[in-house]
């Protein structure tokens, strides 16, 4: 049996693409302020998921990405993980 999980805050901003990149790092510090924080981010292309997720590494988070290009076998690890606080 399938159900919804009442948990889950959703929000939605726009803002302009310049501003993206400074206000996901802040909004990732507001998170990790949290005792729980798992995030899952979207992105409009496979190439920005997997550009975000190097830019966040290289910043210090313990960040994974899932897309189409991937091997199912790499999908069902990277859901499998789960990461410390950095």
């Amino acid at each position: 049996d399938l159900s919804a999980n009442h948990n889950i805050e959703q929000n939605v901003e726009v803002i302009e693409e310049a501003q993206k990149p400074t206000r996901l790092f802040q909004l990732l510090e507001e998170i990790m302020q949290q005792k729980e924080c798992k995030t899952i981010i979207f992105t409009e292309t496979k190439r920005r998921a997997d550009d975000l997720t190097r830019g966040m590494r290289k910043d210090g988070y313990q960040a994974l990405c899932i897309h189409g290009d991937k091997q199912q076998s790499e999908r069902d690890w990277t859901l499998s993980r789960k990461f410390m606080l950095r």
